[in-house]
């Protein structure tokens, strides 16, 4: 009996490493932050989003930024959020945790994967990290090169 209890412990300690190896790390951007016309509720260009601060609303573009978080798609460029659940699939104001890349997200839209994220902070995105500590956590802002 001793052998049977062994195996499946070993099984599951091995799924649980190998699952943890599945998610992004803590200080690794977990949205992709993409231009939306709040009229019409279609992405646009990226250059027609404020890129002062994160959050959505900013006065410098005609845009807002919208953040989708990984594992959810987001639009091509004209196409409409119709389809998409605020909330589960995108947020409307940068997020608190998790950090997030702005801009350089594929005009053909997609999936956010840590690639993608990735490739979008490579083409230009801006990134900003979440790091927490003690009581509060902090954020910075770090341009993609």
């Amino acid at each position: 009996m001793k052998k049977s209890l062994a195996v499946p412990l070993v099984v599951t300690s091995m799924l649980a490493t190998s699952l943890t190896g599945c998610s992004a790390p803590e200080d690794e951007p977990q949205y992709q932050g993409v231009c939306v016309d709040p009229e019409t509720e279609q992405r646009i260009d990226d250059e027609q989003c404020d890129d002062d601060d994160g959050r959505s609303g900013g006065f410098g573009g005609v845009g807002l930024w919208y953040f989708f978080l990984l594992g959810s798609r987001f639009p091509a460029v004209g196409a409409p959020l119709t389809g998409y659940r605020s909330g589960s699939d995108y947020v409307r104001s940068a997020p608190r945790d998790g950090g997030y890349v702005r801009g350089g997200a594929s005009a053909d839209g997609g999936r956010v994967s840590p690639t993608s994220v990735s490739r979008a902070a490579s083409s230009g995105g801006k990134v900003t990290t979440v790091s927490r500590g003690g009581l509060g956590g902090s954020s910075r802002g770090i341009s993609g090169s």
